[in-house]
């Protein structure tokens, strides 16, 4: 499985990424969002990810990412100012371990503080722990994980509290489409990452190279969509493109771009 965000995206007329003087917007669940089915083999075309929440999925072993997100508003909660500020983060993932023969293990680093003048001023470390199982959907596979994120963090990241959290995932399909649900429990998620509560989502498929999502994160709605492509034959590059707190249940929503280059077989 693959998890991603955006660095090197176009800002679409954001202003400028001030990361380096308030907690992000970006919670480490949404470099886990856009989760792709690339472990198992399956007849339908292309693959699914979902929004905004974590999987049961974690990488394989010797997988490795270098992603970015850029968000057009900073999340309100502990630490933050409330500006209505452009935000950057960046962050770097490696795979470890067989999920299906016995754990897989994710590592991912986040950096808060994106801006030249301050980079890595603030970032925090982020765990995952899984194991595939079978699916009660035939011909499906199907994963459970426990996750910790906001470890050992430091700068302005160090307001923010840890979180835990623990998910199921199952892949599924529509016909030839590929889809990816997933649900659990998280402490620390929702629009001000301060609530503990549940999570759910889909994401489907609709084209070789497309995904569509929604989710609910604690008291938010997110919905977005993942574009995935290939490039030097050895690189896999996704797009993506949510929004948060769809009905502005605790804000006034938020736009999220993101990229990610995945290497499978870089260790």
């Amino acid at each position: 499985m693959l998890a991603v965000s955006g660095l090197a995206a176009v800002p679409l007329g954001l202003a400028p990424v001030m990361a380096q003087d308030a907690t992000p917007t970006l919670s480490s669940d949404e470099y886990l969002a856009y989760l792709v089915t690339l472990s198992t083999p399956q007849e339908s075309k292309g693959s699914a990810s979902t929004v905004g929440i974590p999987s049961g999925f974690s990488l394989p072993h010797g997988a490795g990412f270098i992603a970015g997100a850029l968000s057009d508003v900073r999340r309100e909660g502990a630490g933050t100012n409330g500006a209505n500020e452009a935000d950057g983060s960046a962050a770097f993932g490696l795979g470890f371990g067989n999920a299906a023969d016995a754990v897989g293990v994710e590592v991912l680093l986040s950096l808060e503080s994106v801006d030249p003048s301050d980079f890595a001023d603030s970032g925090s470390l982020h765990l995952k722990f899984s194991r595939q199982l079978s699916s009660i959907l035939p011909g499906q596979v199907a994963a459970v994980a426990i996750g910790a994120s906001n470890l050992g963090a430091w700068g302005d990241s160090s307001a923010r509290d840890e979180s835990y959290y623990l998910a199921a995932s199952t892949t599924f399909s529509v016909g030839r489409l590929p889809g990816l649900l997933s649900a659990g429990y998280s402490t620390a998620i929702g629009t001000d990452d301060e609530e503990d509560g549940g999570f759910v989502g889909v994401g489907l498929g609709v084209t070789d190279w497309l995904s569509v999502g929604t989710s609910w994160s604690g008291n938010e709605a997110i919905v977005g969509l993942t574009t995935t492509t290939k490039i030097f034959k050895a690189y896999d590059v996704q797009l993506g493109l949510s929004y948060g707190d769809v009905t502005h249940n605790g804000s006034d929503g938020r736009w999220t771009l993101s990229m990610a280059i995945i290497d499978l077989d870089l260790f």
